[in-house]
């Protein structure tokens, strides 16, 4: 499966660290194809950007192609949708699961043959999420050839909380 986008960026910028951020689900009034580049002005695009930085290729996905008519609407996932997705995250660098749904349904539909490194973090429209933890993921993200499987981040009263699977 051919991402356009990622390649037409990835020609501008050969050395920037491609990242794709897997969240649960959009709302709107519009469908979304399965990757897409979010538009600047979104707040959760706002928050990912500073965990990202500013030199990498940064897109968005959902768990589902449901788009719901609010922010506070849940829509399942969706197992094909899920399965499409990590077929063609294998062109990224790093994939940034955000949120605790997304994280179960993610989770759930990897399996050990999956070898991009995976971070897990609070959404970033979540309360738990502040900038000391924003800049504790972005020093992981920065990380040169990161060799980590799967990182889980997690804020908590005093401080926050990185555990590691290498």
């Amino acid at each position: 499966m051919e991402n356009q986008i990622l390649k037409w960026e990835s020609y501008k910028n050969p050395k920037a660290k491609k990242i794709l951020c897997i969240l649960q689900n959009a709302w709107g009034d519009r469908e979304l194809p399965i990757i897409f580049k979010p538009n600047s002005g979104n707040k959760s695009a706002k928050v990912m950007r500073k965990v990202c930085g500013e030199n990498t290729i940064m897109h968005f996905s959902n768990t589902t192609p449901v788009v719901t008519s609010t922010a506070a609407g849940k829509a399942k996932p969706d197992s094909e949708h899920l399965s499409k997705l990590l077929e063609m995250a294998t062109e990224y660098d790093l994939v940034i699961v955000c949120g605790k749904q997304a994280e179960e349904a993610v989770g759930l539909a990897i399996d050990e043959k999956f070898k991009i490194p995976i971070f897990y973090m609070p959404h970033p429209a979540s309360r738990s999420l502040t900038n000391v933890l924003c800049v504790a993921i972005n020093d992981y993200v920065t990380l040169p050839n990161c060799k980590l499987k799967n990182v889980h981040f997690k804020q908590i009263s005093g401080g926050h909380i990185v555990s590691e699977d290498i």
